[in-house]
Formats: C-alpha cells, sequence, structure tokens
C-alpha cells in the first residue's frame, strides 16, 4: 500500500537542492523506504514470500529488480547453515554426530540419516535390499525405517511411530529431541502400493505440509518414497511430465517449489526416494 500511494514519481528530487528542510513528502517517502527495509531484514520464508509477491505487483517495474535482488539475499541468509557450538564441533570430531539444538539441525540430521540409508540399500556391499523388499505392507517398512534412525545415533534424537495429532491424523514417523519443541515428520509412502503421480502431489501439499506442518512452528517436513520394483516401467505424471523413478523425486521436487509459497510457515521440505532395485543392478559401462 505504501509504495502504491505514496508514488515514487512523485518523490521530490532533493539533489542539488540545497540547503534541506524535510516536508511532508519527505518524511512519508522515508518511511515509505524504510517500511521496505524493515520487511527485508526480517528473517524467514515469509519474508522473501512477501518480497517476491511485491517484485509481482510493484507499480513501477523499474523497481522490481532491486526487490528481486533484495528477496534473493533473504534466501540467500535464510538459507546458511546455522552455527555449532563449541560442543557440538567436539562431540562430532568425537562420534562423527552431534546433537542438534534446534529444530532446523534436527532436519539437517534426519536428512542426513535417511540419505544414509538410501545409499546403504542403492549402494552397500551389504545391503538388505532384499529383505526390504519382502516387507509386506507400509507397516513393515515403517518398521524397518523406525530402527534404523533408533540405532546408534546417540542423543540426537529418537524416532516414534504414527503419533496421533488433533484431528486424529497419524504421521508415520516422528524425529524428536528432548530439548527442541518441534519433532519434524517423516511421511513414507510405498510406490508399489498404486500413488499416482497427482495423488503424490496431494499428499505432499495437504498431508504433509498442509496438516503434519500447520503448527506455526513445524517448520520442516520429509517425505521418503520407497520403490520395490512393481510393476517394471512404471511411470508418474507429476504436471506435464510422465517420469519414471529415477526423475520421480526431482519432478515432486519441483512441484514442492512451485507450491511452497501457499505455505509460508514451511521452511524446507525435503523429498528422498529409495530404489530397492538398484543393488540388484550390475554395471555396464563400457571400457
Amino acid at each position: 500500500m505504501a509504495h502504491e500511494y505514496i508514488r515514487i514519481s512523485e518523490d521530490i528530487d532533493r539533489i542539488g537542492g540545497g540547503a534541506y528542510s524535510p516536508e511532508l513528502r519527505d518524511h512519508a517517502q522515508d518511511a515509505r523506504d524504510s517500511l521496505f527495509r524493515l520487511l527485508a531484514d526480517i528473517p524467514g520464508k515469509e519474508t522473501y514470500v512477501a518480497l517476491t509477491q511485491l517484485v509481482e505487483d510493484h507499480p513501477v517495474p523499474d523497481q522490481r529488480a532491486w526487490m528481486a535482488k533484495c528477496a534473493f539475499d533473504r534466501a540467500r541468509t535464510d538459507g546458511d547453515l546455522e552455527l555449532w557450538t563449541a560442543d557440538q564441533i567436539r562431540e562430532f570430531g568425537r562420534d562423527l554426530t552431534t546433537t542438534p539444538t534446534t529444530q532446523r539441525q534436527l532436519f539437517d540430521l534426519a536428512v542426513a540419516r535417511v540419505t544414509d540409508l538410501k545409499n546403504w540399500l542403492e549402494r552397500g556391499n551389504d545391503s538388505p535390499y532384499r529383505v526390504w523388499r519382502r516387507a509386506r505392507d507400509e507397516r513393515e517398512t515403517r518398521n524397518l525405517v523406525a530402527g534404523w534412525l533408533n540405532q546408534g545415533w546417540g542423543n540426537s534424537f529418537t524416532s516414534a511411530q504414527e503419533p496421533e495429532l488433533a484431528n486424529s491424523q497419524r504421521m508415520d514417523i516422528w524425529l524428536q529431541n528432548p530439548d527442541i519443541p518441534s519433532p519434524v515428520p517423516i511421511e513414507l509412502k510405498l510406490l508399489d502400493k498404486g500413488w499416482s503421480g497427482p495423488k503424490l502431489c496431494e499428499r505432499l501439499g495437504n498431508q504433509l505440509a498442509g496438516d503434519y506442518l500447520r503448527e506455526a512452528s513445524h517448520g520442516f517436513g520429509l517425505m521418503l518414497l520407497v520403490w520395490k520394483g512393481d510393476p517394471p516401467g512404471r511411470r508418474w505424471r507429476i504436471g506435464e511430465r510422465l517420469v519414471g523413478v529415477p526423475d520421480l523425486r526431482d519432478a515432486l521436487k519441483h512441484h514442492w517449489d512451485a507450491i511452497s509459497h501457499r505455505f509460508p510457515n514451511v521452511v524446507a521440505v525435503e523429498i528422498v526416494l529409495i530404489d530397492l532395485m538398484a543393488r540388484e543392478k550390475a554395471s555396464d559401462l563400457e571400457l
């Protein structure tokens, strides 16, 4: 409203005008510019969303490039890793892990542990992928994932299965730490159970972001997809694209990036896809 009604085209140019004696118009210009600076300095995704909206709506096109740069700077600053304390650095040097103190650190640790699980199942010489493929349903797979997450991480976190929310919904898994008030939910989907592309997109937006992360302090979540290979050659329609297993994760991440602005309290959502058919394949490089 300030940029709409205190028009830049009507600003008073004081350059080379001699002694400066501010008038009502000068105060209005300063207030308008100060409002934008105050907004740009507020950390968080809500600020980024507001800035990008101003880029689209600003009545003066020449101002939009500057506002876009401010939005980029806000995202870059907020995207920096949180600093570790001296105790966390010593703990990592001793145990190759650390105890998180914020929800962001808990989320980063959750993504790292689930990625470790993916790498073990898809690339490990002792991968138990055949055992995992014999899991009959989501409950058994959820037990395997939770068991992995609970092994040997010290005081980093504990995992709980199907905790109930106020509306009687149940998260698949959530990771919690007693010193962090907000847990990190993990939504598990078995791709062999007939999940269509549009339904995966809907669950990503409405279930994970819209329900599990509804509370203002719940800003981070993870979607875990598991593929057991049935039927071979399966494809999913994500938006205008028809994708297979190798491209499904990136397509869903692109979809999340497109709808993320609808959930200003959700800071980050990560998607991990575990392909239980990957370790079965032999190398076929031409040398």
